[in-house]
């Protein structure tokens, strides 16, 4: 592809959506393109602060009429482009450019792949890499991360995630079963770090058992991303929700424990070191965030037992006694 001048990239605003996204906004960067990175959700605003990558985020409105009015205003693009698996609304928006944007090129990503192998498939097939990038780019990540490259030596702990959004019903697992996880890895004799937000943590010390061993779990809720890289580049292994800490592990190449709920298949990583676990009880894969099904609600990850999750531990770490 020709150096095409200004580019917009139309994607999510979520921790997960940047990484995957963060290849070809480094391609773009080093060619020199101005990249306009636009989307419905100002998450995105504390990952790109931490990020050292000249691009400039564009919050659209939610509203759609609202959201197409800003893109409008946000001038004329030489080529825009989705990723894998985008809504019709973020579809819509692409094709709406052209408007703003005389003979400006849309790309929407047709790929099946998991969603950060497509996105580096669609830098190869667009000319923006020579070969097959690496997914989730160079690293350490964040500016800042005191991290060392993948295969480096990893410390004894597994790093944890029993968060999830407050909004996101299809990925909470329900808390007496996590509370119950970590008591199974307590006694299995494993360090656990805990890892949350400042407000997720009065939900993270409800979840520790009540006698625990001196060392055995650590809390962290008051890090930067940088050292939430570090943590987990360094770990064992990671037990999570599909999300931004999910995409983490994948960069660094951690054995995970994905617990996946309602993701579409473009969002499960098929990677070797990765259990993605649901129910089984309900096949739609729907990534939706509220149960779509009368009466089911959300058995897809309300229903995953607590015993196919240790199986999937152990599996993976074994026992470290």
């Amino acid at each position: 592809m020709e150096k095409a001048g200004r580019v917009a990239i139309l994607w999510g605003s979520g921790l997960g959506d940047v990484l995957v996204m963060r290849p070809l906004l480094e391609s773009l960067c080093r060619r020199g393109d101005e990249v306009v990175y636009l989307t419905r959700g100002d998450r995105s605003r504390a990952v790109f602060e931490a990020l050292d990558l000249p691009v400039r985020l564009w919050v659209l409105p939610k509203p759609p009429r609202q959201a197409l009015r800003s893109l409008y205003a946000s001038g004329s693009f030489d080529w825009v482009y989705t990723g894998p698996g985008s809504g019709w609304p973020t579809r819509l928006l692409c094709h709406r450019v052209r408007r703003s944007s005389p003979g400006g090129r849309v790309v929407v990503s047709r790929s099946q792949a998991f969603v950060a192998d497509g996105i580096v498939e669609d830098m190869v097939a667009l000319g923006l890499a020579d070969q097959t990038p690496s997914p989730y780019g160079s690293l350490p990540i964040f500016t800042g991360a005191p991290v060392s490259g993948v295969g480096e030596p990893t410390s004894a702990y597994l790093l944890l995630h029993p968060g999830s959004r407050s909004d996101w019903q299809t990925k909470s697992w329900p808390k007496a079963r996590w509370r119950a996880l970590i008591e199974n890895l307590c006694g299995a004799g494993w360090p656990l770090e805990l890892v949350g937000t400042a407000a997720e943590r009065d939900g993270l010390e409800s979840l520790l058992p009540r006698r625990v061993a001196a060392g055995t779990v650590d809390l962290h809720t008051d890090g930067s991303l940088a050292r939430l890289e570090h943590q987990i580049a360094h770990a064992a292994g990671v037990i999570c929700h599909n999300s931004g800490i999910m995409h983490l592990a994948l960069a660094y190449r951690r054995p995970t424990v994905v617990l996946t709920g309602s993701s579409s298949r473009q969002w499960r990583a098929s990677y070797p070191q990765v259990f993605n676990l649901d129910s089984g009880r309900c096949g739609l894969a729907c990534n939706r965030r509220h149960c779509p099904v009368p009466g089911f609600r959300a058995r897809c990850i309300r229903l995953l037992t607590l015993e196919a999750v240790v199986e999937a531990c152990f599996s993976l770490w074994g026992n470290p006694r």
